[in-house]
């Protein structure tokens, strides 16, 4: 069942809350602007205050946050410019935030950079109101070898055109580019492997044996569960549901529309799997800059302090929340404000607006964009992904 917005929160909790339900939400790990504030941190938070008003009990829910450390750092379109408004046409733009270096010269992956930051905002603001509610923090890669993710991969690569039948169906939009949902990595520079389409001969026969070979690199000749993965957005959750099964999702309105169930319904029956048994709350879709819809790629991102951004939207009860008047910021380090470790400190100002300003420098250039390429520690070589991150370059 799909639940949307302020009201539906209440009838959820009048209804079916018990307060001890499993609940899941996920984020690609890096920044924390308000749109990923408001899934992540936001609806949770207002979901246990009313459930403590309206029932007069502390919430015991159980939240799983998911990093979704298997997606790729960047999509492109079909023109192989990056991904803006195309819904059907996402590609791997470059490898996955498990293995892109992270900045400021810390020792690890983009994911191991933000994680201890995503943790302290959740856990600051969350786990601090309401000390009952359980709070895990789990990755997407432990997905990969469940059979629900094997068998995912497997139908994307021997039958690709039967799943870009559904997402045509349900995005309303042509593909235009190759059928491509999820992309096996180069073993040595862990770049995505970007024909999936047998042209390399992936997944031969029924042996399930993964082959492929980016550029002059080692071969890859590995099983499915062996192999490391970029995967589209809505294939990984596909599988997480699936495999997951929470009692309620909180997802955005810009990413899944309330429509969207229908297509992951119709992707789990393709796939072979366990159709998700639970509900969806959709957060509010935001609004930046009027009527304006709230996106990094259009260069209209806000940063705003949870406070105000849970204020905010207890006081509105529609499906779109506009931001224009609310106190925002450039800066991306205002919404860890107390919860930020000491290496995202020590250069702040150096950070201080940069988002927002590498954004419309990107938008209105001409320039096609590259696919960014991995050395073999996966580091982001290319100056835009830097600045989209909202990181200093590289």
């Amino acid at each position: 069942m799909n639940f949307s917005g302020w009201n539906d929160i209440n009838l959820w909790v009048d209804n079916i809350a018990s307060g001890e339900e499993k609940i899941g939400v996920g984020i690609r790990p890096y920044g924390l602007h308000a749109g990923n504030l408001t899934a992540l941190v936001a609806y949770p938070y207002l979901l246990c205050e009313q459930f403590k008003k309206r029932e007069k009990k502390e919430p015991r829910f159980d939240f799983d946050i998911w990093l979704n450390d298997i997606e790729p750092v960047s999509y492109v379109g079909a023109d192989g410019r990056r991904k803006s408004a195309d819904a059907a046409n996402m590609y791997a733009g470059e490898t996955t935030f498990q293995f892109s270096l992270a900045p400021d010269g810390f020792q690890g992956s983009l994911v191991d950079y933000w994680q201890p930051v995503i943790e302290g905002v959740v856990r600051g603001v969350i786990g601090a109101e309401f000390p009952k509610v359980k709070l895990e923090f789990r990755r997407a890669s432990e997905l990969v070898s469940t059979p629900q993710f094997k068998q995912m991969v497997h139908k994307c690569l021997t039958a690709p055109e039967a799943v870009g039948t559904i997402i045509e169906k349900y995005t309303r939009s042509p593909i235009r580019g190759a059928e491509s949902f999820v992309w096996p990595l180069c073993p040595d520079c862990h770049a995505p492997i970007m024909n999936s389409k047998l042209g390399h001969e992936l997944l031969s026969g029924q042996s399930n044996m993964v082959k492929g070979q980016h550029e002059k690199h080692h071969k890859l000749n590995k099983r499915i569960e062996e192999v490391a993965w970029a995967t589209q957005f809505r294939m990984l959750h596909t599988v997480r549901l699936s495999t997951e099964q929470p009692d309620l999702w909180i997802v955005g309105l810009d990413h899944f529309p309330t429509n969207s169930t229908y297509l992951l319904e119709h992707l789990t029956d393709a796939f072979g799997i366990m159709p998700y048994q639970g509900d969806f709350l959709h957060a509010p879709l935001l609004f930046a800059d009027g009527d304006k819809k709230f996106s990094k790629s259009l260069g209209n991102a806000r940063f705003i302090t949870p406070d105000t951004l849970i204020k905010v939207l207890r006081e509105n009860e529609n499906q779109g929340v506009d931001l224009k008047d609310a106190p925002v910021s450039s800066d991306i380090m205002v919404v860890g404000a107390d919860f930020l470790p000491d290496y995202m400190l020590k250069n702040r100002r150096e950070r201080e607006g940069t988002l927002l300003q590498e954004n419309s420098a990107y938008e209105q250039s001409d320039r096609p964009k590259r696919f960014a390429s991995a050395n073999a520690k996966g580091a982001i070589e290319n100056e835009y992904v830097a600045g989209i991150l909202g990181v200093p370059h590289l």
